[in-house]
């Protein structure tokens, strides 16, 4: 594990961190149906939380409408997932320090780091 390597890692921890804040704010508990409100576009929510409105076209409000609800009955899983890999990286910073640890291979890290490129996370 190089320096850049524990670098990359705090950053998908803090990129994690930050999703897990927003979740936290915008789904509390599960996320069940959602709302439609007809108007000149639709608009979509889950719960409370606005997703956002599409145009006119009767395919795109259902492509949308499906698209949205497949996101929605994700968000869950999404969240477990993030917590899981931020508990993965935590026990690793727990147990070594950031130096003269190149010469370790630990293949979960090394899949977290090929999973949050740094571009997709740092945009």
């Amino acid at each position: 594990m190089t320096p850049a390597q524990f670098d990359h890692l705090r950053a998908i921890d803090a990129h994690l961190t930050k999703l897990l804040d927003i979740a936290a704010k915008r789904t509390p508990g599960e996320w069940e149906s959602l709302g439609i409100e007809h108007s000149n576009c639709l608009r979509l929510f889950a719960g409370n939380n606005y997703l956002g409105a599409i145009g006119n076209s009767d395919a795109e409000r259902a492509a949308i409408q499906d698209d949205a609800a497949f996101i929605a009955s994700c968000a869950g899983n999404a969240e477990a997932g993030w917590r899981l890999i931020r508990q993965e990286i935590e026990d690793w910073f727990l147990v070594f320090d950031t130096t003269n640890h190149e010469h370790l291979d630990y293949p979960a890290l090394n899949l977290i780091l090929a999973a949050f490129p740094l571009e997709l996370i740092e945009a």
